[in-house]
């Protein structure tokens, strides 16, 4: 984790450089409660993570993601989250629905074309993202859902190791990533969760 923390920056958290053009959020949804983070992206793909934590409701996560305004180092104008994506991950949810038509559901009053479903996908794809449209509820039900929804279908492999290249890369390096001076080890744990072996 020393290594992974090497990766901080002298930016406080929730403060975006000025270099930043557009703000990402990533949620990622628990059994209870919402674990998300929020990047800075700038024109050249340079990164750095301004915010992170744990939500416990649906409308923490409306919160965060409609509401939240975060200040430029400049003091004078701040950034809203441009786009966000929220994993639909399945499970059992309360009174045997799926987390997943959890997340429609809330996707569908809520994502005001800033929030978008994404779902990981373990086999190879030709593009790392490409996106599907579900017209029904997963599960027992098989709900229609009228109009469709648009979830995006992420080669999970290939963002993994780019990724991972980033972390690697130097701040002369393209695309180097950062992290606030305020990152801790727990978030570094949630990195080194992963790992990569070979079948």
């Amino acid at each position: 984790s020393a290594d992974i923390l090497k990766r901080k920056c002298e930016i406080k958290p929730g403060i975006v450089p000025d270099e930043a053009i557009v703000l990402t959020c990533g949620i990622d949804v628990q059994k209870m409660g919402f674990y998300y983070t929020v990047w800075a992206w700038s024109l050249n793909l340079e990164s750095w993570l301004i915010d992170y934590g744990f939500l416990v409701s649906w409308q923490d996560v409306g919160d965060l993601v409609f509401m939240t305004q975060y200040q430029r180092q400049d003091g004078k104008t701040s950034l809203p989250i441009w786009r966000a994506a929220v994993d639909t991950g399945g499970g059992v949810a309360d009174e045997g629905w799926s987390k997943t038509e959890e997340i429609y559901t809330w996707l569908r009053g809520n994502g005001r074309g800033v929030a978008w479903g994404i779902k990981g996908i373990s086999r190879p794809n030709p593009q790392k993202i490409r996106h599907s449209v579900i017209d029904k509820m997963p599960g027992k039900t098989g709900q229609v859902i009228p109009g469709g929804i648009v979830i995006f279908l992420l080669d999970t492999d290939k963002l993994k190791e780019d990724f991972f290249w980033r972390l690697s890369n130097t701040d002369t390096d393209p695309q180097p990533m950062h992290f606030h001076s305020e990152t801790d080890e727990s978030y570094a744990k949630h990195i080194l969760a992963e790992e990569k072996r070979r079948k």
